[in-house]
């Protein structure tokens, strides 16, 4: 009796946990059924306000100024003459005459150590082969020679973000060279030569007037120049200005000097003797159209010119007289296109020729001048002394066939 009471009592008991077992498994099972059928939580999507974007403005090209254009050209220049200096001095030591200079140097180092100054285009083009033709060349113009002119029309022709073209005019001067115009182009962010180029007058007229010549003058020479006329010689305009001891005649068109045409505006030495002698166009009279007496070199008295050309560019001598003592007054411009400095002389003609030494020419060489009195004109002759490096040099020898008529 006591065993079937206890078994009732136990199957009661686990009835009881079955029941509660299983509706805890219920209870659970929906609350997961529950969350999975819920919606998820959603946040709230929050539109972004429109913000105004500012505008991008581009940094303006930097626009240079001649100052600064020039400044640049300047300092290139002083640095390809330094460099070219070094590289000439080298030369020079082993240097040997007749052999052409491109045996003696080394291209290619000139190149990379001027490549600082200038681009590539620049280093191959035949500006530079002209620089260091006249650095390297045993001429009477080798040295430190004369930068890039800037002193006349200087232009700014056309710039943009990368380059900057410029462009100056350019004169002839004393020794010939010059007349014509300049182009050069710099890099502007390496300012470095790019290109430069060079038009000559006889192609590109440059049209010169008065003004800018006097201020020219006075800027690069110092030197004061007074307009004097202008005047047509056989369909050829020329400039006529007065300096401090002589006249100069400049062709408005080459910027070129005919010292003929100037002397024409001389006014004749007290001890000129005057002549019935006929003008030319050009106011020169040949020797033979003149009465010429060797045995009196009186009749000799004035400037002689070479007779082979009109251009003004030629040897020349001035024969005045002090007493019974002759002065000579020499201007080389061919052979040695400069004045001989030491090289005016008084002189006693004996036969009709005379002799006197100069100290030093363009070239620093010292030598001898003869003249000698003809009926044909006036022999010159030059012999040397010494023989430093350039291209007159050597001994020589002229007909001054033509006398400048007042």
């Amino acid at each position: 009796m006591k065993y079937k009471f206890t078994l009732f009592w136990g199957c009661t008991v686990l009835i009881f946990l079955l029941t509660s077992c299983n509706t805890s498994f219920i209870t659970n099972n929906e609350e997961v059924t529950d969350q999975e059928e819920s919606p998820p939580n959603v946040k709230e999507v929050v539109e972004p306000l429109e913000v105004e974007k500012e505008e991008v403005t581009t940094l303006p090209i930097e626009e240079w100024s001649e100052e600064k254009a020039k400044g640049v050209i300047e300092n290139n220049y002083s640095l390809l003459s330094n460099i070219l200096t070094v590289h000439q001095t080298e030369y020079f030591k082993k240097a040997e005459p007749n052999i052409p200079y491109q045996d003696f140097i080394n291209m290619k180092q000139i190149k990379e150590d001027l490549s600082v100054i200038g681009s590539p285009e620049w280093l191959d083009s035949s500006d530079l082969e002209k620089w260091v033709d006249a650095y390297m060349c045993q001429c009477d113009a080798y040295g430190i020679l004369r930068p890039y002119p800037l002193d006349l029309r200087f232009t700014i022709v056309e710039q943009n973000e990368d380059f900057i073209t410029v462009s100056s005019i350019d004169l002839q001067n004393e020794m010939g060279y010059g007349g014509g115009t300049w182009s050069i182009t710099i890099d502007k962010k390496e300012e470095k030569f790019h290109v430069i180029t060079y038009d000559k007058s006889e192609d590109y007229p440059l049209n010169l007037i008065p003004e800018e010549i006097i201020a020219y003058y006075q800027a690069v020479f110092q030197t004061s120049l007074t307009f004097l006329e202008e005047k047509e010689i056989e369909g050829t305009t020329w400039l006529i200005f007065k300096g401090n001891n002589s006249h100069s005649a400049i062709n408005t068109q080459t910027s070129v000097h005919d010292w003929q045409v100037a002397a024409l505006y001389d006014e004749p030495t007290e001890n000129e003797e005057e002549s019935e002698h006929e003008f030319t166009e050009h106011g020169v009279a040949a020797a033979d159209s003149i009465i010429l007496d060797i045995s009196n070199p009186s009749t000799f008295i004035g400037t002689w010119m070479d007779s082979t050309d009109y251009s003004g560019m030629v040897s020349s001598l001035m024969i005045n007289k002090h007493g019974d003592v002759y002065e000579i007054n020499l201007l080389e411009h061919s052979p040695g296109a400069y004045f001989i400095n030491g090289a005016d002389g008084e002189v006693t003609f004996v036969e009709g020729k005379a002799s006197f030494e100069f100290l030093e020419d363009a070239n620093g060489n010292s030598g001898r001048i003869d003249i000698e009195l003809t009926t044909e004109g006036v022999i010159y002759r030059k012999t040397m002394a010494s023989n430093l490096a350039g291209w007159f040099n050597q001994d020589s020898e002229v007909l001054l066939g033509l006398k400048v008529i007042d």
